[in-house]
């Protein structure tokens, strides 16, 4: 499926770089169709996007107004060949304001982690509630820097520590949630973003 995908893709530009391929369920609802989706993201100079599924949107709830989408290519593959394609938000890489950037040491980022997580969840903290965080992935890409709606954007080397948290109750929403269909395509999943550079946290809805 991913050849038929990188296929299919390439005659349609060559900017875009397969970052994950996940199998999906068909969905009615939100008109999603069943088979191997295989998304691809902005490359620049060859370096990937840190693909994280709730880029964008993923909380209606909580997510800024008007939020612009990260530019993915989503193209379904079936055991008839092609079942679906998407390509959300196509942009233009105007410049390269920066060729080489020093990065921050990784132990250093890693550092940072107890302080990061408490502040991504201090709402939850400041109540009294005991959160275990699970890292279960870390990535290394790029990010989307600017204000929601502006139109115009700058990519940021990145680290995506991927995770899981509870209260440690069965019955906790927090726990319960974490396999929940929000309608994400392909998933969803939780991660924490810190910049490569200077090590603060970025906030993928706003982006910055």
């Amino acid at each position: 499926a991913e050849e038929q995908a990188k296929a299919i893709a390439s005659q349609l530009t060559d900017e875009l770089q397969l970052c994950y391929s996940a199998v999906v369920h068909g969905n009615e609802v939100n008109d999603r169709k069943e088979g191997w989706a295989c998304v691809f993201m902005r490359a620049i100079n060859g370096f990937p996007t840190a693909f994280v599924s709730a880029d964008v949107n993923g909380d209606v709830a909580l997510d800024v107004p008007y939020a612009q989408e990260y530019e993915n290519m989503t193209i379904v593959i079936d055991d008839h060949g092609l079942a679906d394609f998407r390509w959300v938000n196509p942009m233009t890489v105007t410049s390269v304001q920066q060729d080489q950037e020093e990065l921050l040491p990784f132990q250093e980022i890693v550092n940072r982690l107890p302080y990061e997580f408490n502040l991504k969840h201090h709402a939850w903290i400041e109540e009294g509630n005991k959160l275990t965080f699970s890292i279960t992935a870390v990535t290394f890409g790029l990010t989307r820097i600017g204000a929601s709606g502006a139109g115009t954007f700058t990519y940021e080397p990145v680290w995506n520590f991927f995770y899981d948290w509870d209260t440690g109750s069965p019955d906790n929403w927090i726990a319960l949630s974490q396999d929940a269909d929000f309608a994400c395509y392909p998933y969803m999943t939780n991660a924490l973003t810190l910049s490569a550079i200077d090590g603060r946290q970025i906030d993928r809805n706003t982006g910055y």
